[in-house]
Formats: C-alpha cells, structure tokens, sequence
C-alpha cells in the first residue's frame, strides 16, 4: 500500500458473504426484463425500506422501463437486508437492485 495508507472499498459482495457467514440464506432481486428490447429499467420509487419485513410477492420497488411504470414484487419472504440501486437509478436486466434475507 503506497504511504502505510489502507484503502476503504464499497462492495454489496462484502455484504453477501457475511450474511452467509451467519447461515442466513439471501436472495438478489434483479431488474426485471419486461419486454426482449428492454436495456435499462429506472428505479421509480422503493415501497420497502432496508431493515422492514417483506412477503413474497408483495410489491417493493417500482419501476420505469420504455414509459412504463411497474411494480417488482419480492421474490421470497424475509428482510429486506440491501437496497443496492437508490431511487432514480437506471440499471439493466438481470442486474441486481437488492438483497433479501430469507427467515
């Protein structure tokens, strides 16, 4: 390390591996892909805060993709641990937005 000086790296898979560590089982919700043109999907608003108990199934995240607005419902029941991408973000299929702690 140039200077004795460490340097600090942000990384969600930090976040992973220790949930794993604790034998928690977590899933990734992704961008959905809703249509085969669809490159990027915009996170509208998030229904869910990190920390708040969530069913599957039931909606979390709302979404813009080629002028449309949808809701993302979650995959499985649990936590919702991580939001990865913050409001206003554009983000493309199959790229992680968050991270559920299975209970």
């Amino acid at each position: 390390m140039p200077n004795g000086k460490a340097k600090m790296v942000y990384s969600p898979l930090i976040s992973v591996a220790h949930l794993e560590e604790e034998k928690f089982m977590v899933k990734e919700v992704v961008m959905p892909k809703l249509s085969s043109t669809m490159k990027e999907g915009r996170i509208v608003k998030w229904l869910k805060k990190e920390g708040e108990k969530v069913q599957a199934g039931e909606p979390i995240v709302e979404i813009e993709a080629e002028k449309v607005t949808t809701k993302v419902e979650a995959p499985v029941s649990g936590t919702l641990e991580k939001i990865l991408a913050p409001e206003g973000s554009t983000i493309p299929p199959g790229q992680p937005i968050a991270l559920i702690r299975e209970e």
